[in-house]
C-alpha cells in the first residue's frame, strides 16, 4: 500500500452549509481516524491537529470521500440541511460502533458491517429495550440510504 500523504487528505468540509459563528463548520475528516467518531463534533478538530487521533486510516478515505461527495451533492442539488445533518450523525453512529465492535471500515467492507450494526440496532430495540423502534429504523434508513448511493445498490441495504 503506498505512503498516505496527510498534506494532500480529500477537503470533507461542506461550504455551501452556512453556519452561525457559534455553531462548528462541518466537516468529515474525524471519520478517517480511529475513535474521531466518538469524539463530540466540537472537540475533534482540536484532537487530529495535535495528533491525539492518530494518523489517518488510509483503508477509510476512499469510503468516506463517497460519503462526503454524497451528501454534499444533495445538499448543493437543493437538499434538505435536516437530512444532510441527520445523514452524518447516523454515519457518525454506525462508524462508533463498528469501532467497537472491531467490525471493518473501509468501501469493501462497509456493506457488511453496515448489516451487523442495523442487526445491532433491532437487537436494542426489541430485546435490550435501550432504544426505540422508531429510532432504531429512522437510524439504519437513513445511513442506508446514504451508503446505497455511495455502493450504487439497486437494492436497499434496509431491506436486507
Amino acid at each position: 500500500m503506498p505512503m498516505l500523504d496527510e498534506t494532500r487528505l480529500p477537503d470533507l468540509t461542506f461550504p455551501a452549509v452556512k453556519l452561525g459563528t457559534q455553531e462548528t463548520p462541518w466537516d468529515l475528516a474525524f471519520l478517517l481516524y480511529a475513535g474521531g467518531s466518538a469524539v463530540n463534533a466540537r472537540d475533534v478538530g482540536g484532537f487530529i491537529a495535535s495528533g491525539a487521533l492518530g494518523k489517518p486510516l488510509p483503508e477509510r478515505i476512499e469510503l468516506v470521500t463517497k460519503i462526503h461527495e454524497t451528501i454534499n451533492g444533495k445538499l448543493v442539488g437543493g437538499g434538505s440541511f435536516y437530512t444532510a445533518h441527520s445523514g452524518i450523525r447516523a454515519i457518525r453512529s454506525l462508524f462508533t460502533w463498528a469501532e467497537a465492535a472491531s467490525a471493518p471500515i473501509s468501501l469493501d467492507s462497509i456493506q457488511g458491517t453496515y448489516l451487523a450494526w442495523a442487526d445491532s440496532l433491532v437487537h436494542r430495540a426489541l430485546v435490550l429495550k435501550d432504544m426505540k423502534h422508531d429510532s432504531a429504523d429512522a437510524m439504519a434508513s437513513q445511513t442506508g440510504n446514504v451508503l446505497d448511493e455511495v455502493l450504487l445498490r439497486a437494492i436497499r441495504l434496509v431491506s436486507m
